[in-house]
C-alpha cells in the first residue's frame, strides 16, 4: 500500500469515479425529469416521502461500518474472511431490524395506507442486497476504484432503461420504486462475482471480530442514525405536517439538483482514505497535511458548485422539471450551500475514525439532528418547501462547523474545516505554481528576445 499514497495515484483511482459519476449522473439527471414529469409534484413527493422515512433507518443495516472495515483490512489485525464475512452478517441482520422498524413507523405515520407499506418494503428489501456493499469496502481499501466504478456504470445503465420502460408502459410508482431494489440486486450479483472469481475465499463470521467491530462502530452508528435524520428528516416532516405531497414533490426536485455533484467529493474522499491510513503510521506531519489536503479539495468543489447553481439554478429547474416543478428554483439556491458543508462533514469523519475519536461524531450530529428538527417543527407551517431548505443549511453548518469546537480534541478538525473554506493554501499553491509558470515562461522569452 506505501506506493498507493501519493496525490497522483490518489487523483488516478478518483478520476476513475467521477468519470463514472459523471456518466451516471447524466443518465440520472435525464431519467429523474421525465419520471418527475411522468408523476407530478403529488406522486413524486409521496414516492420521496416513504423512501425517506426508510432511510432514516438505514443505519440499523450499515452501522457505521464502512471506514473501520476498510481501516481493519489495510491494517491486517484480522484475516480478510473473517472481517468481510462478519461485516457482511452484520450488514444482513441490519437490514432484516431496518424493516421492520421501517414498516411499524409507516404504519403508525401512514395508518391503513397499503400503498405506502407496499413501497415501504420494497424500499427496505434494498438494504438486504446492499450487504453485498461490504466487497466494495476491501476494494476501496486496495484502491481499486476502476472495479467499483465499472460495476457501479452497469447497474445505472440497466435502472435507467428500466426508469423509462416505467414511463413508457405506465407502471406508476410501484414501478419506480422497484427500480431501487434492481439496482441493489445487480451491484450485490456483481460484486459477488468479481469478488468469487478473483478472491475464491469465502465469507467467515467471527464472533470476536463483531464484538470488536461493535464496540468501535456504535457511536458513529447512533451518530449515523443522527446524520440520516437530520438529512431526511426534513422530507418526512413536509409530507406529514402539510395537506398534501405536493411541496415534498417540489422540495425533492430541489434536492435532486443540489446533491448532484456529491459524487466529487465522495470519490476523492473514498481515494484519500487508504493514503491518509498509512500516513497516520509513518509520519504526523504527513497526515495532517494530507487531511488539511482533502479539506481543501472539498471546499473547492463545494464553493465552485455552490456559485454556479446560484447563477443558473433557475435554467436548471426549467429545463429539467418544467413549469410545474418552478417552485424549486428558490429552495435549490438554498440548498445547494448546504451540501458545502455536509461533505466538509464527511471528510472530518476520515480524522475521525484515525484519531478514534468516533464517539464525538454522536455528539455533533445529535446538535444537528435536534437544531434541525426544531427549526422544521416552526419553518414548515410557516414558509413550506424553503423552510425545510433553511432548517438544513443552518442545521449542516451547526454540525460540521460550530458543534465540535467546544471540545479540545476536535477542535483542530473546526478549524481545519474554517481554513479549507476561508484560508485554502491549495488554492494558494496552485495560484502560486500557475504565477512561478508564467514568470519562467515571461523570462524565458526576454532572454530569447
Amino acid at each position: 500500500m506505501e506506493k498507493n499514497i501519493t496525490l497522483k495515484n490518489i487523483f488516478g483511482n478518483s478520476m476513475w469515479q467521477i468519470g463514472e459519476k459523471i456518466i451516471t449522473m447524466i443518465f440520472s439527471v435525464f431519467v429523474t425529469s421525465i419520471v418527475a414529469r411522468y408523476l407530478g409534484t403529488e406522486d413524486y413527493g409521496f414516492v420521496n416521502y416513504i423512501i425517506s422515512i426508510v432511510m432514516l433507518f438505514t443505519t440499523f443495516s450499515t452501522l457505521g461500518m464502512e471506514k473501520i472495515t476498510i481501516k481493519d483490512i489495510i491494517e491486517r489485525e484480522e484475516s480478510e474472511e473473517r472481517i468481510l464475512g462478519t461485516s457482511f452478517y452484520i450488514r444482513l441482520i441490519g437490514g432484516i431490524v431496518l424493516i421492520f422498524i421501517s414498516q411499524i413507523t409507516i404504519y403508525i405515520l401512514d395508518e391503513k395506507n397499503m400503498l405506502a407499506q407496499l413501497l415501504g418494503l420494497i424500499m427496505g428489501l434494498c438494504m438486504i442486497f446492499r450487504a453485498y456493499e461490504v466487497i466494495e469496502y476491501y476494494l476501496q481499501s486496495q484502491m481499486k476504484l476502476k472495479t467499483i466504478s465499472i460495476i457501479r456504470f452497469c447497474s445505472t445503465f440497466f435502472v435507467a432503461i428500466l426508469r423509462i420502460l416505467v414511463v413508457i408502459f405506465d407502471w406508476g410508482i410501484v414501478g419506480f420504486t422497484a427500480t431501487y431494489l434492481f439496482d441493489a440486486i445487480i451491484v450485490a450479483v456483481l460484486l459477488k462475482i468479481w469478488y468469487k472469481k478473483r478472491k475464491k475465499l469465502k465469507f467467515k463470521f467471527s464472533l470476536e471480530y463483531a464484538k470488536r467491530i461493535l464496540s468501535k462502530c456504535w457511536y458513529v452508528a447512533i451518530s449515523g442514525l443522527m446524520v440520516t435524520l437530520y438529512m431526511r428528516i426534513d422530507q418526512v416532516m413536509l409530507g406529514s405536517m402539510l395537506d398534501n405531497k405536493t411541496e415534498n414533490g417540489i422540495y425533492s426536485a430541489a434536492v435532486r439538483i443540489a446533491e448532484i455533484w456529491y459524487f466529487v467529493p465522495t470519490a476523492i474522499i473514498s481515494a484519500f482514505q487508504p493514503a491518509i491510513v498509512m500516513k497516520k503510521k509513518y509520519s504526523e506531519e504527513q497526515y495532517e497535511k494530507s487531511m488539511q489536503r482533502l479539506y481543501d479539495i472539498v471546499a473547492i468543489v463545494g464553493i465552485a458548485f455552490g456559485i454556479l447553481i446560484t447563477l443558473f439554478g433557475d435554467i436548471a429547474v426549467q429545463i429539467l422539471y418544467g413549469e410545474e416543478y418552478k417552485g424549486a428554483t428558490s429552495i435549490l439556491k438554498i440548498s445547494v450551500w448546504a451540501g458545502l458543508f455536509a461533505t466538509l462533514g464527511t471528510a472530518r469523519s476520515v480524522w475521525l475514525v484515525n484519531e478514534n475519536l468516533q464517539k464525538y461524531s454522536l455528539i455533533y450530529t445529535s446538535i444537528g439532528c435536534v437544531t434541525n428538527i426544531v427549526l422544521n417543527y416552526f419553518l414548515i407551517p410557516k414558509i413550506g418547501a424553503r423552510g425545510a431548505a433553511i432548517a438544513t443549511l443552518i442545521a449542516q453548518f451547526v454540525t460540521n462547523v460550530l458543534a465540535l469546537v467546544p471540545f479540545k480534541k476536535t477542535r483542530k478538525s473546526s478549524t481545519m474545516i474554517l481554513k479549507s473554506i476561508f484560508l485554502n493554501q491549495t488554492v494558494k499553491d496552485v495560484f502560486k505554481t500557475f504565477r512561478i509558470r508564467i514568470n519562467n515562461l515571461f523570462f524565458r522569452e526576454q532572454g530569447r528576445g
